[in-house]
């Protein structure tokens, strides 16, 4: 379980970084189980497919740094998708379906 502090972290899907993200104004713990809750709820992927690490950090520059660090060195598949459009009127003519929803619909 990750802990209550603020900090990095990577995930990784069939052991591949598909994406890295920060917790700033929130907790890992908390972050984390956001992505837990949505991998939940979705089809063509199970948790058990999932894997994470995440890395603790007091300083709020050095969290920032280190997710740039992350999204710099590796690329992660899901980096500008992330997991799923967070936009008002999703689904409305003309908004773009992300790489995420199209890949991994909702159940």
């Amino acid at each position: 379980m990750a802990p209550l502090r603020r900090g990095v972290y990577v995930l990784y899907w069939k052991h591949t970084i598909v994406y890295a993200g920060k917790a700033l104004n929130t907790t890992l713990r908390r972050r984390l189980g956001e992505h837990s809750r949505k991998i939940a709820g979705r089809q063509n992927i199970t948790l058990d497919d999932m894997t994470c690490r995440f890395l603790t950090i007091d300083s709020d520059w050095f969290v920032r740094a280190a997710e740039d660090t992350l999204m710099t060195g590796y690329k992660p598949l899901w980096k500008y998708s992330g997991l799923g459009n967070h936009i008002p009127g999703i689904g409305r003519p003309g908004i773009r379906i992300c790489r995420w929803d199209q890949e991994f619909p909702a159940q």
